[in-house]
């Protein structure tokens, strides 16, 4: 499908090359695949058929070089404190989480996850690569949090009463960021902080339209 595509270059003044999608699988779809950029300047990025590596260049590395392969992925991270750890969450009829401590090149099965929610965000936290956060929709404005702390093995399991997407996690001192559907209005959002991940969670900005979130280095929020 001509102007459809994953786009990369491999230095900041390099131009940008077209990866063919047919090559690492993506579907001709406006959802945007969950892709993370790794230390050596390698992406990774999920697909309905697995996890593929592209090199630097942006040319996809062999068919199979995660060991991923067969189930969709949904989510990707890179642990902001250890950027050769990622993790990865596979969808399909048994969604599990994965764990890389070499930067995409070899992958541990954790956790299985609940299958029937939607799996919304996953995190880690900028102060502990094995912390792990993961937000799902499991029903009409309620949602759960999902917390391990050893790298994806296990997890606590945490109701909440609003639709909250993670967008933001720190464990020393904890705090969370998340936002959800305003419910006074047709459109907007709330986004929400939070000290714990079971304590009270407080309106912090109210949006008519939520386009994306971003932290910059010295901790500013966009």
């Amino acid at each position: 499908l001509p102007g459809f595509g994953f786009v990369a270059r491999a230095s900041a003044d390099a131009p940008f090359a077209l990866v063919c999608d047919a090559l690492i699988g993506l579907l001709p779809t406006d959802e945007q695949a969950p892709f993370v950029a790794l230390p050596d300047g390698a992406w990774l990025v999920g697909t309905p058929k697995g996890l593929r590596r592209l090199a630097a260049n942006g040319c996809p590395e062999s068919a199979d070089p995660t060991g991923i392969v067969g189930v969709p992925i949904v989510k990707l991270a890179v642990a902001p404190s250890d950027p050769s750890v990622a993790y990865a969450i596979t969808g399909g009829p048994a969604p599990a989480i994965y764990r890389s401590a070499d930067g995409g090149q070899r992958w541990t099965k954790g956790a299985e996850l609940k299958s029937g929610q939607r799996i919304n965000a996953l995190l880690v936290s900028d102060d502990d690569p094995d912390a792990v956060y993961v937000s799902a929709t499991t029903g009409a404005m309620q949602s759960t949090i999902l917390v391990s702390r050893d790298g994806g093995g296990a997890f606590e399991t945490h109701a909440q009463t609003r639709d909250l997407t993670l967008l933001d996690v720190r464990e020393v001192p904890q705090r969370l960021i998340a936002r959800a559907p305003d419910t006074a209005t047709v459109r907007g959002v709330q986004v929400y902080r939070a000290t714990s991940v079971d304590g009270e969670w407080q309106s912090i900005l109210a949006l008519d339209f939520f386009g994306g979130f971003a932290r910059a280095g010295d901790g500013t929020l966009f």
